[in-house]
């Protein structure tokens, strides 16, 4: 069968699931869409490496294809929303550039949650532009919690400047983005009973402590 047929009855099938969730599934009324990305190895066929080529490394080391991929899945029921699928090497191929290829799938007053690859300047300046909230890891980011405007312990809403003009990025568009965005860096814990308590630094759109 055709990949792309598969795929449509694979996100048909999600959509269609999504629009009979009761609302105590969902976070204070709010739609929640988790991100993530991986890589998968493909067979090792001329027409294959076509699409997906392989990096200069991959070619010396005789390595088969692959492919990077970033989904978009439903909290409330696990379905895949929405689905990217790229080279793994080459300009525009990382997880940031098939993200942004999907946010427009993505409506005013959702949530969308990720691991620490993700939260960039330029990520969660255009989910503050769309009115969308972000909720993501830290990730390797330093954070500091004795500047900005305090909420409670490890707690506190801080400035983030808007970084040099990336390669991919037209001035156009990199003239569009505001001088900075304002985030909240905070320190929680995840409990689970029989699991050791898990720490973590979140970075997030929602500035309203409550």
């Amino acid at each position: 069968m055709p990949e792309a047929f598969l795929q449509e009855l694979l996100l048909q099938e999600a959509k269609e699931l999504e629009q009979h969730v009761p609302k105590q599934w969902t976070w204070g009324g709010k739609k929640v869409t988790l991100v993530d990305g991986m890589t998968v190895t493909l067979s090792d066929t001329d027409e294959i490496k076509k699409e997906f080529p392989l990096s200069e490394s991959q070619k010396t080391s005789n390595s088969l294809p692959l492919a990077r991929i970033v989904g978009m899945f439903s909290l409330a029921t696990g379905g895949l929303l929405e689905i990217a699928i790229g080279p793994y090497c080459g300009k525009e191929t990382g997880e940031h550039a098939l993200l942004r290829t999907l946010i427009p799938s993505l409506k005013s007053g959702e949530v969308l949650m990720g691991d620490g690859i993700y939260p960039s300047y330029f990520c969660l300046a255009i989910l503050i532009r769309k009115g969308i909230d972000g909720v993501f890891a830290a990730g390797t980011r330093r954070v500091d919690f004795r500047g900005g405007e305090k909420l409670g312990k490890k707690d506190h809403l801080i400035v983030w400047e808007k970084p040099r003009r990336p390669e991919w990025m037209s001035q156009e568009e990199y003239d569009q983005f505001p001088p900075s965005i304002k985030i909240r860096e905070l320190a929680t814990s995840i409990e689970k009973p029989g699991f050791r308590t898990e720490k973590k630094i979140l970075f997030t759109t929602i500035l309203d402590k409550k």
